[in-house]
């Protein structure tokens, strides 16, 4: 299991290193690595592709949001910047998709403002962007998980700042959204899996 930044409450800041904890016995926690300097982490999206750790965005918790995409390959111990994606952005739904990454909603502000309906797919063989239609509705802190053919977004905050219970679905054949049944409750922040 590799865990990548969160708050460290003990220096009162985010934390930029990468460690790599077994889950079985001896259970042993090491340092893989530091993130470069200066890597936004805060509200970023990851994803595992192979050997290697993506990650997308971020911010730094206070003002700053960065289009940044770092690529560390768990093998070679090494860091490397990749094309970044089109806008700024943190606090979004990350999902891996075949060799795609799709980013869905998030803010350019990393107060937990101006949620966005913005979706990009970007390539990790190309390092190329693309559009895809926009949500119906902006959401920052939301969750997605692909289905077959579709992505599902559900989840987050709304343009005004509320907890959404609303899903919607992306259909890759036809380029559609469209709405699906709500969760029993407004959830934000959240991960979900399809098993």
């Amino acid at each position: 299991m590799f865990v990548i930044g969160g708050y460290d409450e003990e220096k009162k800041m985010y934390s930029d290193m990468i460690y790599e904890i077994q889950l079985h016995f001896p259970f042993n926690t090491k340092v893989l690595a530091k993130l470069p300097s200066p890597r936004l982490i805060e509200g970023c999206g990851v994803v595992l592709s192979n050997d290697k750790i993506l990650i997308f965005g971020g911010g730094d918790g206070w003002d700053e949001v960065t289009a940044k995409v770092t690529m560390y390959d768990i093998t070679k111990n090494e860091f490397k910047e990749l094309a970044p994606l089109p806008y700024k952005v943190c606090n979004m739904a990350t999902v891996k998709c075949g060799e795609n990454v799709i980013l869905a909603g998030g803010s350019n502000e990393p107060i937990l403002v101006n949620a966005k309906k913005t979706v990009v797919s970007y390539n990790t063989e190309t390092q190329k962007s693309t559009m895809l239609p926009p949500m119906k509705h902006g959401r920052f802190e939301c969750c997605a998980v692909v289905d077959g053919h579709s992505i599902v977004v559900m989840g987050g905050y709304g343009q005004d700042g509320t907890p959404l219970s609303s899903v919607e679905a992306f259909d890759f054949k036809t380029s559609k959204w469209s709405k699906l049944p709500s969760m029993k409750e407004a959830r934000r922040g959240f991960i979900a899996e399809i098993v």
